[in-house]
């Protein structure tokens, strides 16, 4: 969804600001994933590991299995959170060095001579 607010105030930009556009459009893609992933990671994660390092070795809480499950489904998410940024940003860069547009939901860049006409 980020993406594609990033993508729509590409239309009103002065001529000559295409790459600035698809770098902003590429960081937002690749950094919403990340700072997401980093709030996760500070109150899904650390509570757990918190919880953890408090535990007496010898005498384990009778639900350390679940919470050992949680932690697991937790981190796969954030791992796709990360894999997810990781594809962005790779796909962000061949494209700029392709020459393509780095524009989601099928958006193409509009001709730099229409966008003062358009803007007015």
């Amino acid at each position: 969804m980020v993406c594609g607010f990033a993508a729509a105030e590409h239309c009103c930009r002065p001529a000559g600001s295409d790459v600035v556009d698809r770098l902003m459009v590429a960081g937002v893609c690749f950094g919403c994933p990340v700072a997401i992933s980093i709030m996760y990671t500070l109150f899904g994660l650390v509570q757990i590991n918190n919880r953890v390092s408090s535990w007496d070795l010898e005498a384990l809480p009778s639900d350390w299995r679940e919470q050992r499950r949680q932690w697991d489904r937790l981190h796969r998410f954030r791992v796709i959170l990360l894999g997810a940024a990781l594809i962005s940003l790779v796909t962000s860069t061949v494209l700029e060095h392709s020459g393509q547009a780095v524009l989601p939901l099928g958006l193409t860049p509009r001709p730099s001579h229409t966008l003062a006409k358009d803007c007015e």
